[in-house]
């Protein structure tokens, strides 16, 4: 009989040590950049942070036309804090169907990008090194 208990015990510190290993943390995510070298935020990598921004100044036709103006972009930031690649991603001109409100909220758009290009950041931080990183931002304007 004490073999069968010496295998009993012998299964038991298997499956203890078995699930001892399955119950560890797994190792901390490393940030590694896609494939044009921009990081994302996240597990180690901060946001950039605004350090200049200009005043978004939206066009007389959007402002004449009483436009709710909300602009989504997306944008670059790059190791020396300057914007690259600014791009919409939703349009203000989504929700307007009548041709002036949407040309007019388009112009919006196209403000929009060209603020976003004046701005200054401090650089997205990785081990206390500045990186370029992808973020994203919204602009929105409403004179009610």
């Amino acid at each position: 009989m004490p073999s069968r208990k010496i295998f009993f015990f012998g299964v038991f510190l298997a499956l203890a040590w078995t699930i001892g290993v399955s119950a560890q943390q797994p190792a901390p995510e490393t940030p590694a950049p896609d494939a044009a070298g921009v990081y994302r935020i996240g597990h180690g990598v901060t946001p950039p942070e605004t350090v200049y921004q200009e005043p978004f100044d939206v066009p007389d036709q959007a402002r004449k036309r009483k436009l709710y103006c909300v602009t989504d972009l997306a944008l670059i930031v790059d190791a020396n804090g300057t914007p690259q690649d600014v791009r919409v991603v939703k349009s203000t001109a989504e929700p307007y169907m009548d041709k002036k409100d949407h040309a007019a909220a388009l112009a919006v758009d196209a403000k929009a990008v060209e603020t976003v290009k004046r701005y200054r950041f401090k650089a997205g931080m990785l081990n206390g090194k500045p990186v370029p990183v992808r973020m994203k931002m919204e602009l929105s304007y409403n004179q009610f």
